[in-house]
């Protein structure tokens, strides 16, 4: 049984469907720009550098920094199906069988100091950063306005 009223009321309108939803989209917007920012708040970045002769990749000075990354995607195999779910069963197995997909993603490669450009171009401030395992990161927080008349 119905307890908000909501439910149990007869068709009030589309009216009524759209205060409610805006109602309801403000609620979810208030509570998260409450939670998701806070003006004394931090965060971490991580990019991949391009300062990075020494891995794998080989990407080093020199090499373009906008590239397409291979992302491969390894195929888990199928579990067993239920009756409903035999046609995707089927689909999995197939798939299984057809081995790993190989995926090209865009990626830019920063090199030293670009990562903190960013950072202050877009506003904020780098509290600290530094390199580790073929990545810039920064810790950045929002500039500090002055608020003098």
């Amino acid at each position: 049984m119905p307890t908000d009223g909501a439910a149990a009321a007869p068709d009030r309108g589309p009216q009524y469907e759209d205060q409610h939803v805006h109602q309801v989209y403000e609620q979810i917007a208030t509570h998260f720009s409450d939670t998701r920012y806070k003006p004394q708040g931090q965060a971490l970045l991580y990019v991949w550098a391009l300062e990075q002769k020494d891995s794998r990749r080989g990407w080093d000075e020199g090499h373009e920094q906008d590239v397409m990354v291979p992302w491969v995607m390894n195929k888990n195999p199928p579990k067993k199906a239920k009756k409903k779910d035999a046609a995707q069963g089927e689909q999995a197995e197939t798939a299984a069988r057809e081995g790993p997909k190989t995926f090209h993603r865009y990626y830019h490669l920063y090199r030293k100091g670009e990562l903190e450009r960013d950072i202050e171009r877009a506003g904020g401030e780098v509290v600290e950063a530094g390199y580790e395992k073929d990545n810039w990161w920064a810790i950045m927080k929002p500039k500090q306005r002055n608020h003098s008349s």
